[in-house]
């Protein structure tokens, strides 16, 4: 696993959300639903999660109902801050 990735997504409570949120593919709206976060701020987020390679957007070419699955690097990121998550101290 990359752990600059982690850091990256860990460093923000909204990428931690939003990733979390993706545990099947999702729309921008229903991750805002699902998050508490607003639809423009889950937008962004997304953004910056494809940007850095670990997210993609199933229909890039559709400006409504964009959908978002997490890449390979993306889900290995979601497991870690799932076990994370789990964990009591």
């Amino acid at each position: 696993m990359n752990w600059e990735l982690y850091s990256y997504v860990v460093g923000s409570k909204y990428r931690r959300k939003v990733m979390l949120g993706l545990d099947v593919e999702r729309t921008p709206s229903q991750l805002a639903r699902r998050t508490g976060i607003s639809t423009s701020h889950v937008s962004r987020v997304l953004g910056e999660l494809e940007l850095k390679g670990l997210v993609k957007c199933l229909v890039p070419k559709t400006k409504v109902g964009r959908v978002y699955a997490l890449v390979r690097e993306g889900r290995a990121v979601y497991g870690k801050l799932r076990r994370s998550e789990d964990t009591t101290v």
